[in-house]
């Protein structure tokens, strides 16, 4: 039976296609596309999938040159990069521009299934961040009156694969060029923590200016590949 979750997959090989049906489409709905044209044509005129799942390399371009230039084209839709091209810096400008995981090919098949579903089981990662109302939903949870500096730093939290940020990525993307003070992170994280507690999340600090965002049901961090 296909499940209610719908994945688009951008992938220009044809025996990676196949590979995505065999494992994916009994599960999931599933549509590919060979060009990245096709899923821009097809997100406008669409509602956003659940997942985009997407090479890196296709036949009409760079998939993140096309990201980085248009970052906020596919919103809040989760990206997960699968590429043969085995490269620090690619791996690293991919978590950079928010990819959910990396794939190296050739894909294992189960190591890709087991990563898909638990993607979709954990609701830790489901969050809705609303700047009009300052509020966040986490794992089903309104984190409501919320300002909107701790609004930037829980989705940095959010979006950092491991759930940990240091205080240099912390100054450099949500005060960017503002010259602050360093005790003016400590208190802005002070007063988010007070109000995460109430809905069982944590920060706890590492030491040396790093701090990760924690459940307190499961007192581990939300680390991006148990989502």
């Amino acid at each position: 039976m296909v499940g209610s979750k719908r994945i688009w997959i951008l992938e220009d090989e044809t025996v990676s296609q196949k590979v995505y049906e065999h494992v994916l489409k009994v599960r999931y709905e599933i549509e590919i596309f060979d060009e990245i044209s096709a899923l821009i044509e097809k997100f406008s005129e669409e509602k956003a999938p659940d997942l985009i799942i997407a090479d890196i390399l296709l036949k009409d371009g760079n998939f993140i040159n096309f990201i980085k230039n248009n970052p906020d084209y596919f919103g809040r839709t989760p990206i997960m990069y699968v590429s043969s091209v085995d490269d620090y810096e690619a791996l690293k400008l991919c978590f950079e521009m928010g990819a959910k995981d990396f794939l190296a090919k050739p894909i294992n098949k189960n190591v890709f299934l087991v990563k898909i579903e638990s993607y979709f089981k954990n609701s830790f990662n489901q969050t809705i961040f609303d700047l009009e109302h300052r509020s966040v939903q986490v794992d089903g949870q309104n984190v409501e009156n919320l300002t909107g500096k701790q609004i930037q730093l829980l989705s940095l939290f959010v979006k950092s694969p491991s759930r940990s940020v240091t205080r240099d990525q912390i100054m450099n993307r949500v005060w960017g060029k503002t010259v602050v003070h360093p005790k003016t992170i400590d208190v802005h994280l002070y007063n988010l923590r007070r109000k995460l507690q109430t809905y069982g999340l944590i920060i706890k600090s590492d030491g040396s200016g790093r701090w990760s965002l924690m459940s307190q049901r499961l007192n581990r961090p939300m680390v991006a590949m148990d989502q």
